[in-house]
């Protein structure tokens, strides 16, 4: 940084912080960190509440105790502001009514989705497919792949919001249960490391199940189509139509690439929901 920026800097400094009567060589370390800051250098992967404690580290030994004291009272309206912000973030009616429609599809998923899908296509894979072995590895993957998502959204929740947006969490977690429910192949792919891969390939083309009751299969899933567009309508469309219009965009896959995902997202569908029931 040449010394025309450092100047610029160290006098938005003296401004940002008039009320703490910075001397210049206070002045000069907070614009320091505060570069550093705004480079992402120190805090691109801190929660807001990390990042402050960070900057209390600093500050208490740049300033001295009246100073600090100012600061402090400063620091802790901000974050009073935050967390009033989370609480009103997580009960706008828009939050509250996604977590209807969650539930209303995980009703409908263990109700009549499921029971239908298991009858017309689980029932066909015999016990001497000679695929099985391949069949339960791939479910295995994939409960592992839910236990690791299950426990990021976990810690991630609690990092950046704590204990200040319970229905964000109940969200989160219904759409973990629906994805445990109905996996979804296209989400699971791109986690997958080159094992598993090898494994997906070698059975693509092995959808002689799906063809067998392809008629049959595709009316269950228009009717799961149908009831997620009512319940988009009725829950999202009206409370959020930007939201909603991202979400009925084209989907960018082949048809051939769709109807892959498909057929591994009906094989993978465990009866128990990888134990992930609510």
């Amino acid at each position: 940084m040449d010394d025309q920026n450092k100047r610029h800097r160290v006098n938005w400094i003296f401004t940002r912080w008039s009320h703490l009567n910075l001397m210049l060589e206070q002045a000069q370390k907070i614009a320091y960190f505060d570069r550093e800051q705004r480079a992402g250098v120190l805090s691109s992967n801190l929660s807001y509440w990390e990042r402050w404690d960070y900057e209390f580290y600093i500050f208490g030994s740049i300033l001295n105790p009246d100073q600090l004291a100012l600061y402090v009272y400063e620091r802790d309206k901000k974050i009073n502001e935050y967390e009033q912000s989370l609480i009103d973030d997580d009960n706008l009616n828009s939050t509250l009514k996604e977590i209807e429609r969650d539930e209303e599809e995980i009703k409908y998923l263990e109700y009549n989705f499921l029971p239908a899908i298991l009858m017309k296509f689980n029932n066909h894979l015999s016990v001497r497919d000679p695929q099985n072995t391949k069949y339960d590895f791939l479910k295995a993957e994939y409960k592992s792949y839910l236990d690791e998502k299950h426990r990021t959204i976990i810690a991630n929740h609690f990092r950046h919001r704590r204990g200040f947006q319970p229905n964000t969490l109940k969200r989160r977690l219904l759409k973990h249960t629906n994805e445990a429910m109905f996996p979804q192949f296209s989400e699971f792919k791109k986690e997958m490391d080159d094992i598993t891969k090898s494994v997906v390939d070698f059975l693509k083309g092995q959808g002689e199940h799906f063809d067998h009751n392809k008629e049959e299969i595709s009316s269950i899933l228009a009717d799961l189509r149908a009831f997620r567009e009512k319940a988009w309508d009725n829950y999202v469309k009206s409370e959020n139509p930007v939201f909603y219009a991202f979400s009925v965009l084209d989907d960018k896959r082949s048809e051939e690439e769709q109807n892959n995902d498909l057929y591994f997202s009906l094989l993978l569908i465990d009866k128990d929901y990888y134990n992930y029931k609510q």
